[in-house]
């Protein structure tokens, strides 16, 4: 499980989880558009579904926080470039599909284990909830 903090290890992950997610998509069907330059393009893919296109940002996680039951997710991209976050959790195996009107902050914290009574674990809601894209 990668531990290093180094700018390559990071795209490295970041280009998993982007893999992990396109490939769950097309296990359900849907189609992946990958974007030419995704320096400029703000989006990692469009996943198409009926006709219908979405504008998809994913976030990957692969090292959980282990002093807190929370594992935060840091969100800088501008919700305007997309229609939906991905956040992947790789060492949950846990999927959160937001609507980029869901994601207006720069960190997301989830709750993935339930650990919590906390009143904004309200992410739980978008936990595999691929039927949003369609």
């Amino acid at each position: 499980m990668p531990t290093s903090t180094d700018r390559w290890q990071k795209s490295r992950v970041g280009a998993v989880g982007e893999l992990l997610v396109a490939a769950r998509l097309v296990e359900l069907g849907f189609e992946i558009f990958w974007a030419a330059n995704k320096a400029t393009a703000g989006v990692d893919f469009i996943c198409s579904w009926g006709g219908k296109l979405s504008r998809v940002q994913i976030k990957t996680k692969f090292v959980p926080r282990t002093n807190a039951s929370g594992q935060d997710v840091k969100c800088a991209s501008d919700p305007k470039l997309y229609d939906y976050l991905i956040c992947y959790l790789h060492h949950h195996h846990a999927t959160y599909v937001l609507p980029a009107d869901a994601a207006q902050t720069k960190n997301l914290t989830f709750y993935p284990d339930g650990l919590t009574s906390r009143a904004n674990a309200n992410y739980e809601k978008y936990r595999d909830a691929w039927h949003l894209l369609k």
